[in-house]
């Protein structure tokens, strides 16, 4: 959630959101959400389909010889 405040479905549990919020939900959920009453939601929505990623894994990860500023 980028900005404001809602509610949440998937399959059967609601739950608030709000900005900051990060929902992952099975592409076969049942999902709905809705904006509070004093509020406008501005969200992103990444879809992808069920185990496409299958072949990505913790594995492909490379270790870097050198290290960002903020591990030094």
């Amino acid at each position: 959630m980028l900005k404001g405040k809602g509610r949440f479905h998937v399959d059967g549990d609601e739950f608030g959101v709000a900005e900051g919020s990060v929902i992952r939900v099975d592409p076969a959920g049942a999902r709905c959400i809705t904006a509070d009453s004093r509020s406008s939601l501005r969200y992103v929505c990444i879809q992808t389909e069920a185990q496409s990623l299958v072949q990505f894994t913790e594995g492909d990860g490379v270790i870097l010889e050198t290290k960002p500023s903020w591990l030094k």
